[in-house]
């Protein structure tokens, strides 16, 4: 994507945004965009457990109480924890 500035009677063009080349860049963007977001949460939830491990405190339960958010919460982070194991598949493929 490109726009055209103008000033002082001369016009410059300027590249916008980088934009995919074909699907299979923009399936690769939002792979890496989904794993990523995937490993936030998985560390978080790494976080969470090591607090109810070391303090006997859990964290979530603490601030949604024992109610359908919680395991909600429970069940992203979960399904998170499963995506990122294609991280690991991934490396293992690319060494």
């Amino acid at each position: 994507l490109y726009f055209v500035a103008c000033s002082n009677n001369s016009f410059k063009i300027y590249k916008a945004i980088d934009t995919p080349k074909n699907n299979t860049d923009r399936k690769d963007g939002f792979m890496e965009t989904l794993q990523k977001t995937c490993l936030v949460f998985t560390i978080i939830g790494a976080i969470v457990w090591g607090v109810i491990g070391f303090f006997d405190f859990n964290l979530v339960e603490w601030i949604f109480g024992e109610s359908i958010i919680s395991q909600i919460i429970y069940i992203i982070v979960g399904i998170c924890g499963l995506i990122n194991i294609g991280i690991l598949f991934n490396h293992i493929e690319t060494d």
